[in-house]
């Protein structure tokens, strides 16, 4: 994996076995395939990624991953974090709820465990850096979000996407935040589809020094391929010194099957036969045991999203002449 070398060489492990200390792990060789594992109670804690598969040059997501399952306590210095389990419980992805604040780089903590040992691991994640002060026009707008494969970073499952672009939508609100509105266009054009429901965040984004955030809540629905309520989730976005571009935006968007209707477990098997294999995985704190194994964790992201003339139109509901998608 190009990326473990590099972060690898920045981790200091202590791994805590029966009382002893174990010699912190090398970064392994990205020229050497790594041996097949079994993942028991002996399985080594060795962390194989620190560094999002990310095609951003500052994403605002953390991911890392630990050759076998495990739980991960993951933190960075001064940021509160929404987690969620990925690859099916070996990883970890989280995304600050609040603006990132506006540093070079910041201090990471994980701590990876199984029921009879733990390892923990510092390591540095590059930040977003100086952003500059808050355009005129801070942050209202319409941005054009495009949904392409290379725009779905997780899960990695070859899901075939139907192209289009994603609407984003920031108003500003009386209590200083931006209410966060979804649509969706026609096809691949600027165009509003408005046979596509738009949908608004339960809470209110804030901006800091051009960078604006917000957490999913529980039920929130986003207009994107396979969309389903989401269990949490979190959005962190650049915004251009004039207010005419959003840059370095991810989304983090954590679906759990209990929440449509139907069995969970037939969802799932529906979802995997998408993918040609399993996307369902771990749902809970990644920090303790799975109350579920029926989420899937989500990463989109955007190196850029321009903005649109047009401001979003509210629809409620598909009009007479749409047709039916089913």
């Amino acid at each position: 994996m190009p990326d473990a070398a590099k972060t690898m060489l920045s981790a200091l492990a202590a791994v805590g076995l029966l009382g002893c200390s174990a010699e912190e792990p090398q970064p392994p060789d990205p020229n050497t395939p790594i041996a097949p594992v079994v993942c028991d109670d002996s399985a080594p804690l060795t962390l194989l990624r620190t560094a999002p598969d990310s095609l951003l040059g500052r994403p605002p997501w953390l991911e890392v991953c630990n050759v076998c399952p495990a739980s991960f306590d993951l933190t960075v210095d001064d940021v509160d974090l929404q987690t969620a389990w990925a690859d099916d419980g070996a990883c970890v992805v989280a995304m600050p709820t609040l603006p990132w604040p506006a540093e070079d780089t910041h201090q990471a903590r994980a701590v990876i465990a199984t029921a009879t040992r733990s390892a923990t691991f510092d390591f540095d994640f590059v930040g977003t850096g100086p952003r500059g002060a808050d355009p005129a026009d801070a942050g209202s707008g319409t941005f054009r979000l495009p949904l392409g494969a290379d725009n779905l970073r997780l899960p990695a499952a070859g899901l075939e996407l139907p192209g289009g672009n994603l609407l984003v939508r920031f108003e500003p609100t009386a209590d200083h935040g931006l209410a966060v509105h979804f649509g969706r266009t026609e096809a691949d054009s600027n165009q509003q589809d408005l046979c596509v429901p738009t949908t608004t965040l339960a809470a209110s984004a804030r901006q800091d020094l051009r960078q604006i955030a917000v957490p999913l809540s529980e039920g929130d629905v986003v207009p994107l391929p396979f969309a389903a309520p989401a269990r949490a989730g979190a959005l962190q976005a650049t915004l251009s010194s004039t207010g005419s571009a959003l840059s370095a935006m991810a989304l983090l968007l954590e679906v759990d099957a209990r929440l449509l209707d139907g069995d969970a477990d037939a969802i799932c098997a529906d979802w995997a036969a998408l993918a040609d294999g399993p996307l369902c995985g771990p749902c809970g704190d990644p920090a303790g045991d799975p109350d579920a194994t029926s989420c899937i964790a989500f990463v989109w992201e955007w190196s850029t999203a321009i903005r649109v003339p047009n401001a979003l139109v509210p629809v409620d509901a598909p009009g007479p002449d749409c047709v039916d998608p089913s």
